[in-house]
């Protein structure tokens, strides 16, 4: 009873807010004009009819300018709008503007009685000084003129603030946020994956029409996100039939091979990969019913040799997407759109350490969105929007479904590889789904003397589920041990069938076996209840302020019954903006605002039995062998299963834990430059609280850990809380601008300059999302050698991307579009550290009497981040002709060359160390020297080179 009244409760507050109907999502996927109507003698012109029509906009749009003069439009696809200006007795005039997708663009128009028949004074800002918001809006046209990604994450990088460097593919890191903690919205809708933290590829590049990046001074309508937003938005039909066919073709044989391939004799295999996608949108009723329609299919075949022994893999994806929308104008004021993207990808799953053939499998991936959305026209000053949607995700078929253990997965214990058998467990599916509800209603006040108010309310629930035990293997066992290397050369020696052999040794780690305990079905739910505030208030011709603040509760529920998650926020978003001139020429703003991070499900699951699995792990204590027929090793009863952990049994989150809370200031200053350019620098300055800890200390007490009915040993108690022992901090100076010299050619571009990135919480390796460590066994580790302070993975002193396109128009030859892209990037951090160093009989004289004491650690020789690989800079060169043949029929070809001067710059290689056990020893009995591995500055694999010089060619047809 109590849950349907509160689900009662939610529908009317709901209702309350939109006036008539459901009301917005949280990431908008319209925009808005505004601006103010003066007369001649500069007095305030109310009354005048303010009218905008676009091909993007269903019917037309209207309003009045109020007493003030001021006028708002709200709810505008983005796109390029005629708005005419009209008032009796004076000359009506039009102006042309382009809204963007997510902001505001202001035109000014001053009226002429139309006697006089003056010239009449419009003018358009640049939207990115109009606003404190720090970031960038990116259109299909610009994209689709430069060598460039089309994807989200890749869309994003071309944003200030913004670097691609991170330790997942997909990924970004936006203004020192980790990795991780990033808002991508599609359709105004979170496709953000609840784990890794990057995109769920549901949108097809042909159909994105406009991406928008915020990096600062993010508003109080976004929340969930401790870096940066990723917005955009598809197609969505029009009054014409529009369409089109495109194919994008790669081929290993037309990218260069790297130094490392080079010396390998590495072969690339000649063979066309093909990217198909189709779009068509247009009417079924003019004005009324728009529809839209578009598909993707790759077969993508690509050759990497695996790891260590260089066994040539020929890698295939099968990756087919399909998107529906319908967009209904009910009336001249309501609106009602409702889309469906599915993603069906399959493929070849290979680790990026795998040793040899047998580890592969092929899984699936589904994946589907869908998404129901209302906007209106509620009165002159009044609008609403709504949006319920649903997007499920599914890991399918991944991993083995073999029990023998003779077929487990095994890690390498002294390096990271894997080999023998498929690591994960096809028969334990992991899903991530969530359930998204919003509601929104905009005011327009102007009161004579107060300026005035664009004032937005809304609410939102989200609902992010994961499911799943994350079983590590179909035999429940996975083993660690090193396998059967040459002496001279140190690769892989390899059996009769082509498989590694395992070696083993007893009493060391070197080999040791897991039990994997994993609760198949387990699932963890987090919803986030979320009310904000936000006023835009203009005072006057200088002065505009940011008045917003958001209110979120999170709490979580799961098959477990484990209370993780019950936190209560409320953060501001401020932001002040002044015009000396009131002209729009000069602009100065600064901000200040809180966010409070995404509930990422990886770290929130650590208490739970969802994708966090139990375990029994012990070293080998049988007899030496080799061999995936030496039995004995492949027996549970010759290993010392004396570690356990258990999520549900000695994990547990303090009360009141919440996600971390960053704050942030920033001041800009910006210049308005001919012909629409501008020119923008921000400082911005950011600080993590509340980071989410793990302590494990004697006061937590122990328990008995039990794995299936089994007694294991006793186990210390392992508490998650928020804290601030653990630090990141994140200063930077961006400079943004554009340039159009010509109606036919521009420049662009954005400089990243990072004056600290620094900290001792990293939280992510690879894939690996977890807690730093900081607060574990503090009587045991060494804050200075084992949790450094110093510049974090994500530090990177300058990134600078400059871009020029420029449109040779060739009469009835048709038009070139010719691109350049210039990119540097500052040498990336690594540390002198050595990893899995035993724990030594000084340190362990310091045990208190824990249960299970450390027996290794990670060992800093230097602070964190001490050290430089290199920088490199790379251009890329795009040149795209098309021909118009009949009508809008138009056949256009496009050849990029990404890294145009195939630089070969080594910017990353191997950093293995080991302690110097003939070196000096501090207090903890721990070498102050290391020994550099034999590979020490050598490269690990081909991405510690930039991407080798590459030629894309696409072809298609417009109409």
């Amino acid at each position: 009873m109590r849950t349907q009244r509160v689900a009662r409760g939610w529908i009317i507050l709901c209702l309350a807010l939109a006036g008539a109907g459901p009301a917005l999502s949280q990431g908008s996927q319209t925009g808005s004009l505004a601006g103010s109507v003066r007369l001649a003698s500069g007095e305030a012109a109310p009354g005048v009819l303010v009218s905008a029509t676009s091909p993007a906009l269903q019917g037309e749009r209207r309003t009045a300018s109020e007493g003030s003069g001021e006028y708002i439009l709200r709810g505008l696809p983005p796109g390029v709008y005629a708005v005419r200006f009209s008032l009796a007795g004076f000359a009506p005039e039009q102006t042309e503007v382009t809204v963007p997708l997510g902001g505001t663009v202001r035109s000014d128009v001053r009226m002429t009685p139309a006697a006089i028949q003056e010239a009449i004074v419009v003018t358009g800002r640049p939207a990115a000084l109009d606003t404190p918001t720090v970031g960038a809006n990116l259109t299909a046209r610009e994209i689709g003129a430069l060598a460039t990604p089309r994807d989200l994450a890749g869309i994003a990088t071309l944003a200030p603030g913004v670097n691609p460097h991170t330790p997942t593919a997909g990924q970004v890191e936006i203004s020192g946020g980790f990795a991780y903690d990033n808002l991508f919205l599609i359709n105004g809708v979170d496709v953000t994956d609840s784990v890794v933290g990057t995109p769920n590829q549901l949108f097809i590049e042909e159909s994105i029409e406009e991406t928008q990046v915020l990096a600062s001074g993010v508003s109080a309508e976004y929340g969930r996100f401790g870096g940066g937003v990723v917005n955009a938005i598809t197609k969505s039909g029009g009054n014409t039939l529009a369409g089109s066919l495109r194919a994008d073709l790669t081929n290993p044989s037309f990218r260069s091979r790297t130094p490392l391939e080079e010396a390998q004799h590495t072969r690339r295999i000649d063979k066309n990969d093909a990217v198909y996608s189709a779009t068509l949108g247009g009417f079924v009723v003019k004005d009324r019913l728009w529809f839209f329609a578009a598909g993707r299919d790759n077969r993508n075949d690509d050759q990497e040799p695996l790891f260590l022994t260089g066994i040539p893999f020929d890698a295939t994806t099968l990756d087919r997407r399909y998107e529906a929308k319908l967009t209904a104008n009910l009336s001249d004021r309501h609106t009602l759109q409702a889309s469906y993207i599915k993603n069906d990808t399959s493929m070849d799953h290979v680790h990026p350490t795998d040793l040899t053939l047998d580890t592969i499998n092929r899984p699936s991936f589904p994946n589907d969105l869908a998404v129901l959305r209302y906007a209106g026209v509620l009165g002159p000053a009044l609008f609403s929007e709504a949006q319920y949607s649903q997007k499920k995700f599914r890991y399918q078929g991944l991993g083995g479904s073999n029990p023998d253990i003779r077929e487990s997965p095994f890690q390498c214990a002294t390096q990271d590889c894997f080999y023998n058998g498929l690591y994960f467990d096809a028969t334990d599916p992991e899903s991530r789904d969530n359930q998204q509800l919003s509601a929104s209603v905009s005011a327009f006040l102007s009161p004579a003397r107060l300026g005035s108010h664009d004032l937005k309310v809304g609410v939102e629930r989200f609902r992010n589920r994961r499911a799943g035990g994350n079983s590590q293997s179909a035999s429940n066992y996975v083993f660690g041990s090193d396998f059967l290397a040459d002496p001279v050369t140190g690769k892989p020696v390899l059996d009769s069938n082509g498989r590694a052999i395992p070696v083993f040794v007893p009493d060391t780690f070197q080999s040791y076996l897991i039990f994997w305990d994993a609760q198949r079905g387990s699932r963890f739910e987090v919803q986030e209840d979320a009310l904000y505030v936000n006023d835009v208030w203009r005072l006057g011709d200088r002065w505009s302020f940011n008045l917003g603040g958001r209110f979120e509760r999170a709490t979580n529920s799961g098959t477990d019954r484990v209370h993780a998650i019950d936190s209560r926020r409320l953060v501001p978003r401020l932001a002040a903006s002044l015009d000396p001139r009131g002209d729009g020429r000069y602009r100065l703003a600064a901000t200040y605002g809180q966010y409070a991070g995404s509930y990422n499900l990886a770290l929130f699951t650590n208490g739970t039995n969802t994708g966090n699995p139990g375990f029994l792990f012990g070293p080998y204590i049988g007899p030496p062998g080799q061999g995936r027929d030496f039995a004995p090793g492949f027996d549970p009863k010759n290993y010392d299963l004396a570690f356990a952990g258990s999520p549900t049994q000695n994990v547990r989150f303090a009360k009141g834990t919440s996600s971390p809370l960053i704050k942030e200031y920033t001041l800009s200053a910006g210049l308005e430059l001919a012909r629409a350019g501008f020119l923008k620098a921000v400082y911005v300055n950011r600080r993590w609280t509340d980071l989410v800890e793990d302590f494990t200390s004697l006061e937590n007490g122990t328990v008995p850990i039990v794995i299936q009915g089994v007694p294991g040993p006793l186990a210390d108690v392992r508490i998650y809380r928020n804290s601030d022992i653990a630090r990141r901090e994140y200063q930077a100076l961006l400079v943004e601008g554009r340039y159009p010299a010509s109606d036919h050619w521009s420049f662009e571009g954005n400089w990243t300059h990072q004056i600290k990135n620094d900290g001792n919480y990293e939280s992510q390796a690879g894939q690996t999302i977890n807690t730093s460590g900081l607060g574990n066994y503090r009587e045991i580790f060494s804050p200075e050698r084992n949790f450094p302070q110093g510049r974090l993975a994500g530090y990177e002193a300058d990134v600078v991307r400059l871009w020029t396109i420029y449109d040779l128009a060739l009469g009835r030859a048709g038009d070139l579009a010719l691109s350049l892209k210039g990119n540097y990037f500052s040498p990336l951090s690594y540390s002198l550290a050595a990893f899995n160093v035993p724990v030594t009989a000084a340190q362990l004289s310091r045990d208190p009497g824990y249960a299970q004491p450390p027996q290794v650690q990670t060992l800093y020789f230097d602070a964190r981040g001490s050290q430089r690989f290199r920088g490199w800079s790379t251009f890329d060169f795009a040149a795209l002709y098309q021909v118009p043949v009949f009508r809008s029929l138009s056949p256009w070809f496009k050849i990029e060359v990404r890294n145009l001067l195939n630089d070969h710059t080594l910017i990353g290689w191997d950093t293995t160390l080991t302690p110097d056990p003939e070196s000096p020893k501090d207090a903890f009995g721990l070498p102050t020297g290391f020994i550099k591995g034999k590979n020490f500055g050598q490269p690990r694999n081909n991405s510690d080179y930039p991407v080798p010089r590459e030629f894309l060619f696409s072809a298609g047809v417009r109409f």
